[in-house]
Formats: C-alpha cells, structure tokens, sequence
C-alpha cells in the first residue's frame, strides 16, 4: 500500500510540474524574440549590417494597453531587460547582443504591434 501511495504521489508531483511549464515561442522574423500566439505578420523588413528590422503584427479583438503589458512580461520572463518604459507608447528591452522597440498601436477593436529589432 505504502509502494502505491508513493508512486500516485510521484505521478501526481510530475503531472503538477509539466502543467506548470509554458513553453516560449520565438517569432520567425526574430528568431530571439518571444512571439504571442495571436501575431499576423503583416509586414517585415529583415535587419542589415546598418539598420534594425521593423516587423509589422496585427492583433485582434485586443487592446494597445493589454498587448504592451503582456509582451513586457513576456520579455522579462525571457531575461530581458526593460530599457525604456515608455507605457503606453512603447518599451525598449535588451539581451544580450539584441535590442527591441516595441510599438503598439490601436486600431479600432484591434492592435497594430510594430517591432523593431536586431
């Protein structure tokens, strides 16, 4: 009985820990940077050796506050650092070698995410 016990508690600790873990998800046009799931690509612009890339998302049904926040967490839960806070307007975040400025911008109902990176 004792053995049972033990093992429906191990299962049970390990099923708690897969729950909790997210996965993170990079977008395609940066390769480093986390991505939300809800992102379009509407336009990019690939970095060069003298200027960033800018990448262009839509959002849908979402408020330029809201994605401003949860994109900053994001990052931050990455092992960004938040260079600039200028909420609402944008954030600016460096790791490492890489740099991002993170617009958004409100379109009607959705949200017009414009990202600048290298």
């Amino acid at each position: 009985m004792k053995k049972f016990i033990t093992i429906l508690m191990a299962i049970i600790l390990s099923l708690s820990l897969i729950s909790c873990t997210t996965k993170t998800i990079f977008t395609k046009e940066f390769s480093y940077l986390p991505s939300q799931k809800e992102m379009i690509l509407k336009n990019f612009e690939k970095p060069t050796k003298d200027k960033m890339g800018v990448a262009t998302y839509m959002l849908n049904n979402k408020k330029a506050k809201d994605v401003l926040e949860d994109y900053e967490k994001q990052l931050v839960d990455d092992g960004w650092e938040i260079t600039q806070d200028k909420k609402p307007v944008s954030i600016t975040a460096e790791k490492g070698e890489h740099k991002t400025i993170i617009v958004p911008a409100q379109n009607e109902d959705d949200v017009m995410l414009t990202v600048v990176s290298k």
